[in-house]
């Protein structure tokens, strides 16, 4: 089990076709291994190896562009959940679908993830979620990556958003 915490320098995405504009978003994550990741105040957890699904919102200065970007190139400094786990060396933030929306869609979304995809289950009890009543915004997803993808969409899609398919590409 490791717990690197090398940051991620991400090459590709240069935020093309991302709009500026607050939105809610689904991050696709890779885990390459088991790992251990101290989370701040939810303490140190395990991660297995596997997909996992992060269901979040941009509402602040920049929106989904900025928050994207942070996502894509790993964080600078740990402000979110998220955050601790995707600066770790060993999690690779692979894609995200993402909706413009003026709302603050995450526990919809979220409650539609658990709702759609037999293979989806809630991670971690409380990750992402402490200020929302829903059970958790993180997610393993046992179906191939592209089923996590689809289901991900059509999740967006029957809460009446219009999402985008975002690729992130990360290299060392």
């Amino acid at each position: 089990m490791h717990s690197g915490d090398s940051r991620h320098i991400n090459t590709t995405y240069q935020g093309e076709g991302v709009p500026g504009r607050p939105g809610i978003y689904t991050l696709i994550l890779k885990i390459l291994e088991d790992i251990e990741v101290n989370v701040g105040r939810l303490g140190t957890l395990r991660f297995g190896k596997g997909i996992y699904m992060y269901v979040g919102s941009a509402r602040g200065p920049g929106g989904l562009r900025a928050r994207l970007t942070r996502h894509c190139r790993g964080p600078t400094r740990t402000r979110w959940h998220i955050d601790y786990l995707t600066s770790n060396s060993n999690v690779r933030v692979t894609a995200a679908v993402i909706a413009e929306a003026n709302l603050d869609l995450e526990e919809v979304i979220a409650w539609g993830m658990l709702r759609k995809e037999y293979c989806i289950k809630p991670a971690i009890k409380g990750f992402g979620s402490t200020d929302k009543t829903s059970y958790t915004h993180l997610f393993t997803c046992t179906c191939s990556m592209q089923r996590c993808i689809t289901t991900a969409m059509e999740v967006f899609k029957e809460s009446s958003l219009k999402p985008m398919l975002i690729e992130c590409k990360i290299f060392h």
